[in-house]
């Protein structure tokens, strides 16, 4: 049966539009982007993504693409649609650097927790939130370089069951993670970043912080930014300036909830005060 009504995802000056006739990736699509409902301006750019089940395979579009995907399970289909959505977000954002990372606000600054995957940014970001944490965004971390800020990005938080373990390479492609209720919790307006700290999840670990050198802290910024090739010597420039200006230390876990006591805590003795600006542009 069609499902009528598309689920629309927003950002900044964007609005996308998602069509499907499988109402239960509607359902899974609509709780991903609850927190980022599309409100679309006269003049605002767009994109329409449409999937559709054809009784073997769920069948990828985007309005005025060429050609069409095929996905061989809700969740690779769901994959799909968070990976071109994020797509056409930093194409219509071309003045962000957008890093693999989450961020929390605590006080008046912005949290950035930097890492690859399995590193538990999840777990960590979503503990903070005991801690009176406002949740900036979970994976996908949007920094304004002009105001040395962080954008929230709430797509709906995902947490892995087991952070840290060893996984499989097959495990990306069909991953199922915890969806995590933002609500009650979510940043209104973007934040200064207070200090950098690289979550480092290992199985067993007592919690514990360690000093960084600039170059590495540097490095887990840079090694994640999906637009780094638009921006070049620029975000170069701009991560090397923020790591010199901020606080940086990585945090090794097991326990996402010890880890955030000690991240909060180390936070609030080295973040900037509340009164203090943000850092001067580096682009």
């Amino acid at each position: 049966m069609t499902v009528e009504r598309p689920v629309t995802i927003g950002f900044g000056p964007t609005t996308i539009a998602v069509h499907t006739d499988d109402e239960a990736l509607h359902a899974l699509i609509a709780e991903t982007f609850r927190w980022m409902p599309g409100h679309a301006a006269a003049g605002a750019a767009g994109a329409a993504l449409r999937v559709r089940w054809d009784g073997a395979a769920w069948c990828c579009t985007e309005d005025g693409a060429p050609a069409e995907e095929r996905r061989h399970s809700r969740r690779l289909a769901l994959r799909w649609v968070r990976q071109r959505t994020l797509e056409c977000i930093i194409a219509a954002t071309p003045d962000l650097l957008w890093l693999h990372g989450a961020a929390a606000g605590l006080g008046a600054h912005a949290l950035v927790l930097p890492g690859r995957r399995g590193q538990g940014k999840s777990s960590l970001v979503t503990a903070l939130r005991a801690h009176g944490a406002r949740f900036l965004t979970d994976d996908m971390l949007p920094l304004d370089p002009a105001a040395w800020c962080v954008r929230p990005f709430p797509r709906t938080p995902e947490v892995r069951r087991d952070p840290g373990a060893e996984q499989p390479a097959s495990w990306l492609l069909d991953v199922e993670k915890v969806v995590v209720d933002a609500g009650g919790w979510l940043a209104a307006t973007p934040l200064p970043i207070g200090a950098v700290l690289l979550p480092a999840a290992t199985r067993g670990a007592a919690t514990a912080l360690e000093p960084v050198r600039a170059s590495e802290a540097v490095l887990a910024l840079a090694e994640g930014c999906w637009n780094y090739a638009d921006h070049g010597a620029r975000a170069a420039a701009a991560l090397a300036r923020l790591v010199r200006e901020v606080p940086a230390a990585r945090l090794i876990f097991s326990d996402a909830d010890d880890a955030a006591a000690v991240a909060s805590d180390w936070f609030a003795r080295v973040r900037p005060a509340p009164a203090s600006p943000p850092p001067p542009s580096a682009v």
